[in-house]
């Protein structure tokens, strides 16, 4: 028999093979689906580049309360001596609450 013929109905085994695919084939998790945005690497993805539902799901808060909670704490020294012991000199103040928030 080749791969395109109809299997004989007394086949159990192969018919049940072949139901189980077809289950399986239908499926959403087979199905092509959109690409989820993901760059965890850099904060600056996640603050700036990240949807606004994705934002609020990842970090719990609105982009706008995050910029509102960014605007109340960035003078405090804190983010300043995160700043002295961080290799990265682009550290600003909304990476760490990014981060604090995130956690």
């Amino acid at each position: 028999m080749s791969s395109l013929e109809t299997p004989e109905p007394d086949n159990d085994r192969l018919m049940q093979f072949l139901e189980a695919y077809w289950m399986i084939s239908k499926s959403r998790y087979l199905n092509k689906r959109d690409p989820v945005s993901r760059d965890p690497d850099t904060l600056d993805f996640w603050l700036n580049q990240l949807d606004e539902r994705r934002f609020t799901q990842d970090f719990r808060v609105t982009r706008f309360q995050f910029t509102q909670i960014v605007d109340l704490i960035k003078d405090n020294p804190v983010f300043f001596l995160q700043l002295e012991r961080s290799s990265d000199a682009n550290f600003v103040p909304a990476h760490g609450c990014a981060i604090s928030i995130w956690v």
